[in-house]
């Protein structure tokens, strides 16, 4: 099987729009295909973290919040550095969430959020209380008691 005539003068053109000999772009895209690359080195998690600490926090977060690992993994107690690896990126650093950049092999990457839990988030809604610390309970339309 060869190339057409067409084909060929393509590569030609291609080449000198890319200033450089027809043979060599053949060379690179066939060595390009056919040889994997050496794999790039990636940044360690304690790197990448490392890279936006001081950014973070001059924007509200802790020390803990970016380092801890506890030895049991309960969520609220997680630090950032427990929720990445060698294939997530952190994305903007904002003072109520980080974001965690997922790269997929297809289509676009997904963002996931790792919030601030010690600032106000719009979905959370802390129990109101009385002064002696039990909740508050309203009366509800019917008669019927609800605890909020």
């Amino acid at each position: 099987m060869s190339l057409s005539i067409y084909k060929i003068k393509e590569l030609e053109v291609f080449a000198s729009k890319l200033n450089t000999e027809p043979d060599r772009l053949v060379d690179a895209l066939i060595s390009f295909v056919f040889e994997k690359p050496e794999p790039i080195r990636l940044a360690t998690p304690e790197e990448k973290v490392k890279v936006i600490e001081k950014e973070a926090l001059d924007k509200g977060w802790t020390y803990e919040q970016l380092w801890k690992r506890p030895e049991l993994n309960v969520y609220p107690e997680m630090g950032l550095i427990c929720f990445i690896d060698d294939k997530i990126m952190i994305g903007d650093v904002k003072e109520k969430h980080i974001s965690l950049i997922h790269e997929r092999p297809v289509g676009v990457p997904a963002i996931l959020n790792f919030y601030n839990n010690k600032v106000k988030q719009h979905w959370i809604k802390k129990e109101e209380q009385k002064q002696d610390g039990t909740p508050l309970v309203k009366q509800a339309k019917g008669g019927q008691i609800e605890s909020k």
